[in-house]
């Protein structure tokens, strides 16, 4: 009968583990609190916990936060490959292992950006995107996504004809994983309960 009452109770409590263990926590960069036209060696933003450091292989001046400029996708400020800058990649490292990626991207000419994402130094996958959304200053805008691994940075490449792009709302995932102390708390008034219904039924 007590052992009967117990699992019950688990089964009860069930829920919880499940909605812990599938809980994301949101990290969203926009760019908004950088200062606009601005060039830098490379630079870290900490969202909702979480860090993101921005970076090229052409710094310093291989990208650079510009103003609002009247996008579609590309809404308030935006970061975007430095006017002397050539060609280059944008590498965003992350102070922990994350789990999906989005963001809003605008081309100026025809062509496709790449997401290549890593943990560490190995790749886990990849995804290439070809914008479809007129008008504005940028021919293509666009969204790009990518999830299904577990990653650590990206490195994000245009394939336009000058690959010149930006960048703008920039929305990572990470797996929340329950607290210690929280298990251990709950486990504990498991316990306790199951205590107190032993000594009631041993009272009776």
């Amino acid at each position: 009968m007590q052992t009967s009452w117990i699992l019950k109770l688990m089964i009860a409590f069930a829920p919880l583990f499940v909605t812990v263990g599938v809980v994301r926590a949101d990290s969203v960069f926009d760019f908004e609190s950088d200062t606009a036209n601005v060039t830098s060696t490379q630079f870290s933003n900490t969202q909702n916990g979480l860090t993101a450091t921005f970076g090229s292989p052409a710094d310093p001046g291989g990208f650079m936060v510009y103003p609002p400029l009247g996008f579609v996708t590309l809404t308030g400020n935006f970061l975007g490959t430095g006017p002397t800058a050539p060609p280059t990649p944008l590498t965003i490292t992350f102070s922990t292992n994350v789990n999906s990626i989005s963001l809003d991207f605008g081309l100026d000419e025809s062509g496709s950006l790449t997401l290549i994402a890593f943990e560490g130094s190995t790749p886990v996958g990849s995804v290439s995107v070809t914008g479809g959304i007129p008008p504005g200053l940028f021919v293509p805008e666009g969204f790009i996504s990518f999830n299904g691994a577990t990653f650590n940075s990206v490195v994000l490449n245009a394939t336009s004809a000058d690959a010149f792009f930006g960048i703008d709302n920039v929305d990572v995932g990470v797996a929340a994983v329950p607290e210690p102390a929280t298990l251990l708390l709950l486990g504990t008034g498991l316990v306790g309960l199951a205590s107190v219904r032993r000594r009631a039924h041993a009272r009776s």
